[in-house]
């Protein structure tokens, strides 16, 4: 089930839905396999991005784990689709099955220290951090890093802001290094960040207390109480609060945002490394950078690709409208005449020879036979023949015309448009779709319908950049980008394109994709042609519709004989 499925709105707006219960659940059996416990339930609730909750609370007295979804499960996926019973879901949902072991492990290795107060409750809850997740990884050797993998949401914010932070932050950082979960070399020199907060003494205190907290086993705590308050003797009754209530073990020490600073950057490198060593030990192949780029471009094309269709349709470019003269019409009858001969059903002929009948008797191969037979050799001739007839299926024809009406092209505006009508009528006998998209600065699509009695004429207006969207407009449209029937794009245009290599780009896609182009250009010179691309120059702007209609006939014709 793909990490990128996104759960519907209503989902995440309303933490009574009753997938969030059943996700609890779920988690509830994995987290069986976590602690010996059999006590420990699970519950999932999406908090508002800025209410301040920790990714994950453990509750002693209730025995109850409490996620917030909005920290433990980053992108917002469909909670329906995630079951870390199965390897392969607890490697895409790494930061969920991180924050999830570490507060299974305050279940299992944490004991409620009764009796403490003030600062030094507080730093006995900061030192059981590391302790526990220690505990955690030498028990489990996927839980390091599933641990790696969801650091930053366990910790928060954790470049230092002030003394009381910097500490914490050594507690926390050190003491993970120091239990095994995190590599030294995997993080800037922690003395050297901490020193603008912190002196060498209280680093050394702070070092030597958390050493001892994390080879304390569990129960003992005494030790961690011993040195928290050694910590707490550091900063007098200065320390900052975090406002957990009695009986909870958070892990968002420092609630808020990672920020920029160099062990958020460096936590960051641990995360990804650890969620790829995940993912690739539970058989994911993760994409390489070459196919996301790709990727991305696809959705930024399709994206540009709606955008120029949505404009298009408002028919941006002014139109007049005639009634089509006698030779119009003439040229419309014609023309749907081709297409319809084209169009017929052909019949494919299969014959196969056998040397035994049924079949037409082919005498010269009897002969043959007979010859062989008293040569005394095994007949190898086949005078019978066996005839199979197929009716092949008449192609689907699609014909988009894009035409240029920049300055230059006032006298090819109307010959187009006559032979886009006339296309337009010919091709729906046949059971074909066409459509015309006019070109400047910008496309829209020509109001050309084949049952119309008129012929919408454009006017002759601005620049010539539009052939781009113009071709995305037709792609959409007639989706052209499916491989099947006979698929046309004829452009008609004066060739002087400033965007050429735009232009070439869009055109060279749609001939990769089986669409032949017609290239029509109105005088010698102006951008090459696209590689692939049908050439005719437009010598005279009368026989527009018949070079068109030639090519359209053609194409119907090619695809038949496939």
């Amino acid at each position: 089930m793909p990490a990128t499925a996104t759960a519907a709105p209503a989902v995440w707006d309303a933490p009574t839905h009753p997938q969030w219960r059943q996700l609890g659940s779920r988690l509830t059996d994995w987290v069986d396999s976590l602690t010996p416990r059999r006590d420990v339930l699970v519950s999932v609730l999406p908090h508002h991005p800025g209410s301040g909750q920790p990714a994950g609370v453990f509750n002693h007295r209730t025995a109850r784990i409490t996620l917030d979804a909005t920290h433990a499960m980053p992108g917002r996926p469909d909670p329906d689709r995630i079951d870390l019973r199965d390897e392969r879901d607890r490697a895409r949902f790494p930061v969920l099955t991180g924050v999830l072991a570490h507060e299974a492990g305050h279940a299992t290795h944490t004991t409620r220290r009764q009796g403490l107060a003030g600062p030094v409750a507080e730093w006995a809850a900061v030192l059981e951090e590391p302790r526990m997740e220690g505990r955690v990884a030498s028990g489990n050797p996927q839980a390091r890093r599933w641990l790696q993998a969801s650091a930053l949401h366990l910790l928060g914010q954790i470049d230092p802001a002030s003394t009381d932070h910097a500490a914490r932050t050594l507690v926390l950082l050190g003491g993970r290094i120091l239990a095994g979960v995190l590599d030294e070399d995997s993080l800037p020199d922690l003395d050297a960040v901490l020193a603008p907060w912190l002196t060498a003494e209280q680093i050394a205190v702070i070092a030597e207390q958390t050493a001892r907290a994390v080879t304390a086993v569990d129960g003992d705590t005494a030790t961690i109480a011993a040195a928290a308050e050694k910590i707490a003797s550091l900063f007098g009754d200065d320390s900052e609060s975090d406002g957990a209530e009695e009986g909870d073990d958070d892990c968002g020490v420092h609630h808020g945002a990672a920020g920029e600073g160099p062990l958020a950057t460096a936590l960051t490198a641990v995360a990804v490394a650890a969620s790829r060593e995940l993912r690739a030990a539970a058989g994911i192949v993760d994409p390489s950078p070459a196919a996301v780029a790709a990727r991305a471009a696809r959705h930024a094309r399709t994206a540009l690709a709606v955008d120029d269709q949505r404009a298009a349709r408002q028919g941006l470019h002014e139109s007049r409208r005639r009634r089509p003269t006698a030779d119009d019409q003439k040229h419309a009858k014609v023309l749907t005449r081709s297409l319809e001969t084209a169009a017929l059903p052909a019949v494919d002929v299969t014959r196969t020879p056998s040397s035994t009948p049924p079949g037409r008797l082919r005498t010269s191969q009897l002969v043959r036979r007979q010859g062989q037979i008293h040569a005394r050799v095994r007949p190898t001739a086949t005078p019978w023949e066996n005839s199979r007839r197929r009716t092949v299926d008449t192609p689907r024809l699609v014909v988009g015309v894009a035409l240029d009406i920049s300055g230059s092209m006032e006298s090819f505006a109307a010959p187009t448009a006559v032979a886009a009508w006339a296309l337009a009528r010919a091709v729906r006998q046949v059971g074909g779709k066409a459509a015309t998209v006019t070109w400047n600065h910008s496309a829209s699509l020509l109001p050309v319908a084949a049952t119309s009695g008129s012929v919408p004429v454009p006017s002759i207006c601005g620049g010539s950049t539009g052939l781009p969207a113009a071709l995305r407009v037709l792609d959409r449209e007639l989706t052209l980008n499916r491989a099947q029937g006979a698929r046309m794009v004829v452009v008609v245009t004066d060739g002087d394109l400033p965007n050429d290599f735009a232009v070439r780009d869009e055109a060279e896609r749609l001939i990769a994709a089986g669409v032949r182009i017609l290239w029509l250009v109105t005088e010698d010179g102006g951008m090459t042609a696209p590689a692939g691309a049908e050439i005719a120059l437009i010598e005279d702007p009368g026989r527009i519709g018949e070079l068109i209609g030639i090519a359209a006939v053609a194409a119907l014709r090619a695809e038949t004989r496939r």
